[in-house]
């Protein structure tokens, strides 16, 4: 007898809903809500663990971005905060830095819940050199995508390829200094997974499972 093959394409998943699951359902979005509203800038890391962070180091090693960071909204509406950041210079603006929500390409994208790339970043009249100033680099060339979790646009991911101020522009080839389109797909990518894994994260903060 010939033993049986496996399907090369997937087999539909059918599982039944659960009803008392069903009924539980606008509760537990209703605490996700407010559990996000209610997350202050410091308090991120803690949801945004090293599982997720590896996805957005993905993304920097592919793209050989030289830092990766997550901005969400402070309280007030008023300044984009960087409050996880992945590179040799995050101790220098995590949690030390603020970006004005009326200025700069990063809050832009929080605007305008649009992705955006760059590769001539100090020339685009949105840019605002301020966190550069701060760090002494040049941003040569950066990427955004919005991030969504908990219902609602609440931040904004970003990879940026920085160089020293006086660094020529043939001190780097173009791999080292530009990002492509397949990039910024691949980090739109990232960005859809990471919605649905900090809201899972903070499911599993509500419901006690940390430690299960």
């Amino acid at each position: 007898m010939q033993a049986a093959t496996a399907s090369s394409q997937p087999s539909p998943l059918s599982m039944p809903a659960d009803p008392a699951l069903q009924s539980a359902s606008s509760p537990l979005r209703q605490a996700l809500t407010r559990a996000a509203d209610g997350l202050l800038p410091t308090q991120f890391p803690a949801v945004f663990n090293p599982p997720l962070q590896s996805l957005l180091r993905q993304v920097m090693t592919v793209t050989r971005a030289s830092e990766g960071a997550v901005w969400v909204a402070d309280p007030e509406q008023v300044h984009l905060l960087p409050v996880v950041g992945l590179g040799p210079l995050a101790p220098r603006y995590v949690h030390r830095f603020a970006q004005p929500l009326e200025t700069g390409l990063v809050s832009m994208v929080y605007d305008s819940g649009q992705s955006f790339c760059e590769n001539d970043v100090e020339s685009h009249p949105g840019h605002s050199a301020m966190l550069d100033t701060e760090l002494g680099m040049r941003t040569r060339a950066m990427m955004a995508v919005p991030l969504y979790y908990a219902g609602r646009l609440r931040g904004v991911l970003t990879a940026v390829h920085l160089a020293p101020p006086g660094e020529a522009e043939g001190d780097l080839d173009e791999s080292g200094r530009s990002f492509t389109a397949a990039d910024l797909a691949t980090f739109e990518r990232v960005g859809q997974c990471l919605r649905k894994l900090i809201d899972l994260r903070l499911l599993e903060l509500l419901l006690g499972w940390e430690d299960s």
